[in-house]
């Protein structure tokens, strides 16, 4: 060839694929669907003479055909984004010919890349490619014959025990692409046979299916139901399995059967903790639950001996429960908060995957790239159906619940027998997965890139960037990432595995590595048998219902009704029934804390947005700080005991129930554990500023909470203690003032000066003050200027915006008690810039201030296109806070008059507004009840106090007799401004005025 563009002397390769003369593979191709044939046909023609060689046996003539399907798109993965580049490269040296992109690309497949000297400068050019390409083909070659002896070795005795007539013994089709592949290429095949019956051929044992379906029947058997059994013929290295059909129900009965069985199935993968059940490894055959897949017999267990906190513990306890397992419905997100449910149970098609892979964009043309789409999921066989149709799976919680529950009861009843009926797996074996299979996915795609292509040491520094993904783990890992990399150099997702008796890991290949565990599947399995009992099933179906009802995003709006927020009054409040209810939340609390070894930390599981996903929920450990973590639930804690003095608890046991005695002493436990928590938290922040959990200094959540916490329980016990640790926590704030991002009340500065100033009162020492000042200086100089006053951005916000909990309230809260302190003239200016701006947002029409955050960020209580907020956080309540408590700072008569016309407004629109289904503090109708409270003690409202007198009065006798329906993300929240802590408090405070406002960061 002349004048190449391609400098073939420097690039050489030895590797020449056959032409093959005879071929029986259809090459006949659609170059947009299966684009470069004149590359690929010499590839497939040689695979196809090597399996006619390894393998005589008659087969069909459509085989070779089945064969060049499954082994075509492996060979594209490995080189066509290097054919895409030498396409482009060609284009670029103007060596393409044609009128059209298109006949531009049929130039350059038939003229060039059909050419020995193109391929030869190619294979040289990335010789990386071509030893891929050869490698699997041989691999695949390897495999099918495999596949193809065992077939014409076994085929008489699986016809035999299957039943079926001659016509069985002879293969239609092949298909595969089922699932990864692991060992050398090798991967689940589904064969298509002349009797129109469907086969699996799996390269591994099925014992783990035998011993879960024997363990099932005896589930199924104890309560009246029967089981759904499949042919499964487990030849030891590998095994033939029979099609489950998928079918729908014919009856509600039957769907309600289904359900049944998929909670009896939940609670025995959660007792032999086998995970990723997901939506493609269960099928819905009729009312059976069939699940197609366990590699895993009996899951490992962590390790409770590397356990250093509650909250590591609470995290194990949620990986460990039956939301985990992969049937309950379950989110993936993208950094973009985008998500879709792949749960056994929801998980449906077309659901758009937020994830983007590769896709050939412009195929069949010379413009031919590869772009990232985001693909949508495939028909799957994992819904329950009746007749045809299907029904939301939410509508059948509690068929699921009871399933659930008779498998545990039954599992208590009988943990003898239970024992025994799990003895065969000790002898079995149990996929471990080391990392995530999309991971192994995205470095197996990046590696084909033409840049790695070149180079093999290319392509193993890449796969060995998995040593910095394990620095952080023991030695143990490094062999483990050898092999991995082995295996990913074969084009193949790692795979390992551990017998269930054993503590060592091996490899595909066979490779050992000792006492890599633990303890055995087996010790953690007789554990986990120990462990079950009544509080734990009661866990498990609170985890459950949370999750089938996620299904339903109208589970979680926090919608407004019909009925007033206030109407009836009461004179006087129910001490009696406020003090029961509130007893009863602290029981909640002790019931639920999750203790470290020794007792020696404590912490708890909530309902919490998920930070991952838009309106997403999730079980999570709660943290540190006030707004939903231990320092709220610990205010909550010590004003209860407050209220409630020890001495004087027989006295008042009437108003108890008799569980509460032993409740206070376990909450003042509780607080004793919480209290030595803080401190060593304290004396280590001290040490090292970089120990805390955030750099953030809100009075809400981050360094300025634990400090205001300090600050108010000083207030209510008395206790040197609490103030000495608030100064020294105090004295770590500056040290963040830099590096605050946030600026708001919630996480930032402006909640670093109210808790400051409060330091400063509780104290009279100036350094505070000048902290205070330090950090409302610099908060100055973030300010957005406005046409309408100033305002403040956060990393979250485009716009400054209203409210309490990230906007101008907050900030008007901070400044103006900086200014009472101060008298500093910039600082009264800044109080009316930020009053003006944030009535800017004032709305006549429904006497609110606009709600302007985006959709993206609309906080948890939103979660919806709500339009209008009154709450603590945003709108109208939050505002109506901030002015009444800034009225008491500042004298200015131009200020005074906008504050109490706001306070005029503020009020209307609180009285005027219809409860929420939520009763949280954030924003729900405690939080306001307690807002309108405060302001009708300092103005000597007694009307509205009576209306508020008769909502606390109502909200304790619902908590106390059940009969309140929380919303579920305040139910399972335990913390202070989202959940029950904070609902208690305000019922403690309505009867103890002297209770700091927390809401407004008062002491």
């Amino acid at each position: 060839m002349q004048d190449t563009p391609f400098d073939i002397d420097n690039y050489s390769y030895k590797i020449t694929p056959p032409q093959t003369e005879h071929s029986t593979i259809k090459t006949e191709t659609n170059d947009t669907d299966q684009p470069f044939p004149a590359f690929y046909t010499p590839w497939l023609n040689t695979a196809e003479e090597l399996l006619k060689s390894s393998h005589s046996s008659p087969q069909n003539n459509d085989l070779p055909n089945d064969f060049a399907e499954l082994l075509l798109p492996k060979l594209q993965g490995i080189s066509l984004r290097c054919l895409i580049m030498e396409m482009h490269q060609c284009k670029q040296n103007n060596r393409l010919k044609g009128k059209t992109t298109a006949e531009e690309y049929q130039y350059f497949n038939n003229e060039i890349l059909s050419t020995r000297e193109f391929t030869d400068y190619l294979y040289g050019k990335y010789p990386v490619m071509a030893r891929e390409l050869q490698d699997t083909v041989e691999s695949e070659v390897r495999f099918w014959t495999e596949v193809l002896n065992h077939w014409q070795q076994e085929k008489g005795m699986i016809r035999a025990r299957m039943k079926k007539a001659p016509d069985f013994e002879e293969i239609v089709k092949i298909e595969g692409n089922l699932a990864d592949t692991h060992n050398n290429g090798r991967c689940v095949l589904q064969l298509s046979l002349r009797d129109g019956s469907k086969l699996f051929y799996k390269p591994r044992s099925t014992e783990n299916e035998q011993i879960y379906q024997e363990l099932l029947q005896w589930l199924y058997s104890s309560v009246g139901l029967d089981i759904y059994d499949y042919e499964r013929i487990d030849m030891g290295s590998h095994s033939w399995v029979e099609q489950v059909p998928y079918r729908s129900c014919a009856s509600m009965e039957e769907l309600k059967r289904y359900y049944q069985r998929i909670g009896i199935q939940l609670f025995l993968c959660y007792l032999l903790n086998i995970k990723d059940l997901h939506c493609e490894n269960i099928i819905a055959c009729g009312e059976y639950p069939v699940f197609i897949d366990l590699e895993t017999g009996v899951g490992m267990r962590a390790g409770r001996g590397q356990l250093k906190t509650a909250n590591e513990k609470c995290r194990l306890i949620l990986q460990e429960s039956v939301l985990y397992l992969g049937i309950l419905p379950i989110m993936i997100w993208n950094a973009a908060g985008n998500g879709i449910n792949v749960g056994a149970i929801g998980g449906r098609e077309n659901q758009q995957v937020p994830m983007k892979i590769p896709h050939i964009a412009e195929a069949g043309t010379s413009d031919m790239h590869v772009e990232y789409r985001y693909p949508r999921t495939k028909s799957y066989k994992n819904q329950a159906l009746l007749n045809g149709q299907y029904i939301d799976a939410g509508q059948f919680l509690g068929d699921i619940i009871k399933g659930f529950t008779n498998a545990y009861e039954i599992a208590l009843r009988n943990k003898q027998e239970l024992s025994k009926r799990i003895g065969p797996c000790s002898g079995g074996k149990s996929r471990y997965v080391v990392r995530q299979t999309q991971r192994y996915t995205m470095l197996l795609q990046s590696s084909y890139h033409p840049d790695v292509m070149t180079d093999g040491g290319n392509r193993n520094m890449l796969f060995y960037n998995l040593y910095q993904e394990t620095q952080m783990r023991s030695g143990r890992m490094h062999p483990v990432v050898e092999n991995e990399v082995k295996s990913l150099l074969k084009g193949d997702v790692p795979y390992f595995y551990y017998r269930n008796s054993e503590r060592s890991l091996f490899s595909s290949d066979g490779n050992e590595f000792p006492e890599f565990f633990e303890q055995t599947a087996m010790d953690g399995l007789m554990q986990k048998i120990v462990e079950l009992d009544n509080s734990d099933l009661k866990r498990q179906i609170q985890y459950i219902t949370f999750a089938v009802l996620s299904l339903d995003n109208q589970v979680f709006l926090n919608s407004y009704g019909k009925e007033a927020l206030i109407s009836h009054k009461a004179s006087v409040l129910d001490e009696t029934m406020i003090l029961r209810a509130a007893g009863h939340i602290g029981k909640r609390l002790a019931d639920t804390a999750v203790f470290h070894q020794n007792h020696s930390e404590a912490g708890w599981i909530s309902l919490m947005p998920d930070q991952r996903g838009k309106n997403g929920w999730e079980l999570q450990s709660v943290d540190r700080y006030l707004y939903n973590g231990l320092a709220g639930i610990n205010l909550f804690i010590h004003a209860l005991l407050t209220v409630i003095p020890e001495e004087s608890v027989p006295a008042k046991e009437r108003n108890f129930s008799e569980a509460f005695l032993k409740t206070y002493s376990e909450l003042r436990s509780l607080a004793e554990i919480l209290d030595q928590m803080f401190f060593a938290y304290t004396q280590s922040a001290e040490q090292d500023v970089n120990s805390t959990d955030t750099p953030n200094t809100g009075a809400f959540f981050g360094e300025g909470s634990i400090a205001y916490m300090y600050q108010v329980l000083y207030q209510i016990t008395g206790q040197e203690i609490y103030l000495q640790y608030a100064k020294r926590h105090c004295d770590i704030l500056p040290r963040f003032f830099g590096q605050d991002q946030s600026f708001d009340l919630l996480s930032g500065n402006a909640g670093a000066v109210l808790v400051l100033t409060d330091m400063f009162r509780l104290t009279k020492e100036e350094k505070y003050l000048a902290d205070a000042v330090t950090a409302a200086d610099l908060l100055l100089t973030q300010a957005e200027a406005t046409d309408q006053g100033i305002g403040w951005c956060s990393a979250q916000l485009k716009q400054p915006i209203g409210g309490m909990a990230h906007g101008n309230s907050g900030f008007l809260l901070a400044f103006a008690r900086l200014f009472r302190y101060t008298a500093r003239r910039d600082y009264l200016e800044a109080v009316g810039k930020i009053l003006r701006y944030e009535n800017s947002l004032y709305d006549e029409a429904t006497n609110n201030w606009k709600d302007i955050r985006e959709e993206a960020v609309l906080s948890e209580e939103m979660n919806a296109q709500v339009t209008e907020s009154v709450a603590w956080c945003h709108g109208a309540a939050g505002v109506l806070l901030g002015r009444v408590n800034a009225a008491a700072y500042i004298s200015d008569g131009d200020i005074q008059s906008i504050l109490q016309r706001d306070i005029t407004r503020g009020l209307e629109k609180l009285k005027q507004t219809p409860r929420r289904r939520g009763y949280c503090l954030c924003h729900g109708n405690t939080g306001n009840i307690g807002i309108l409270m405060d302001y009708a003690r300092k103005n000597k409202d007694q009307d509205i106090l009576m209306e508020c007198t008769c909502y606390v009065n109502e909200l304790a006798s619902g908590i106390y007799d059940g009969s309140l329906e929380l919303m579920l993300q305040e139910d399972q929240n335990v913390g202070l401004m989202t959940g029950l802590a904070g609902i208690g408090y305000v019922m403690l405070r309505a009867l103890h005025p002297e209770l700091p406002d927390i809401m407004a960061v008062e002491i």
